[in-house]
């Protein structure tokens, strides 16, 4: 195996971020992946926009100086999931 190319494949840069990051994170990811997704299908952005969405989120969410949620329960997961989505919503807005 070789060495992926980050720069030709951000999406998955990004998940190893996610790694790193940790907690609830993951979470974040995958609400902002769909709703960038969900926005490409809708023809409000292009193919590599949606990495640019993803990425925009995990940086509001996880860079601020309040940290968010980090117990895994499923209520927590369930708020952070609604603000990925929320964050990548506003994002898109500006974007179109």
């Amino acid at each position: 195996f070789s060495t992926p190319d980050f720069k030709k494949y951000p999406a998955l840069a990004l998940a190893y971020e996610v790694l790193d990051i940790g907690g609830l994170s993951g979470a974040v990811y995958n609400a902002a992946k769909e709703v960038a997704l969900d926005a490409f299908i809708d023809r409000k952005i292009g193919f590599l926009m949606m990495a640019d969405v993803v990425r925009g989120v995990l940086e509001s969410v996880f860079d601020g100086p309040n940290m968010p949620l980090s117990e895994p329960s499923l209520e927590n997961i369930l708020q952070m999931d609604h603000i990925g989505r929320l964050e990548a919503e506003t994002k898109i807005q500006r974007i179109i």
